[in-house]
């Protein structure tokens, strides 16, 4: 079985349960993200196409705090190079839309996307880039599975710099 995964050809072997991304082993976060995906996706799985913060998504009950998932790490070389940041959401099969400073929807997974927003820093305020869901995501992997698959995007993002 082959598919897209993160703009990499994911390859996993029926018979070994081994997956290979480009033809190199996946590691542990890669691995549970596909398995959870292949294994746990419900039968009638349709993504929304919109988009809210994790603490946000249905279903979700956050108390005392809120929870977040951001690229700042990244945010900085988006600001360095726009271009070289779309280019590899290009290769994530994405697609720019409005919102933000540098808004673009990817598809980790061939059927389920992603939107990463882009504010660029000023004198008062550093870069920063957000990664929201789309509200259907639990329908698709779990919610532990939620960070995992944004540890694989932060990573693949930082990767591609």
């Amino acid at each position: 079985m082959t598919f897209s995964f993160l703009g990499q050809e994911c390859y996993v072997n029926r018979e070994t349960g081994h997956i290979l991304l480009d033809g190199h082993p996946a590691n542990f976060s890669q691995s549970l993200t596909v398995y959870d995906w292949l294994c746990d996706r419900k039968a009638n799985a349709t993504a929304a196409n919109q988009f809210c913060s994790v603490n946000s998504l249905p279903g979700v009950l956050v108390s005392g705090g809120t929870l977040g998932i951001s690229g700042d790490s990244i945010a900085p070389k988006i600001s360095q190079n726009p271009a070289k940041f779309l280019e590899i959401c290009h290769s994530l099969q994405g697609k720019r839309v409005s919102g933000g400073d540098l808004s673009v929807v990817i598809y980790p997974l061939p059927d389920l996307p992603v939107l990463l927003k882009f504010y660029d820093g000023d004198d008062e305020f550093p870069p920063t880039l957000s990664i929201l869901w789309d509200v259907n995501i639990l329908q698709f992997i779990r919610y532990e599975t939620v960070y995992y698959l944004a540890g694989c995007l932060l990573a693949r993002l930082r990767d591609s710099f």
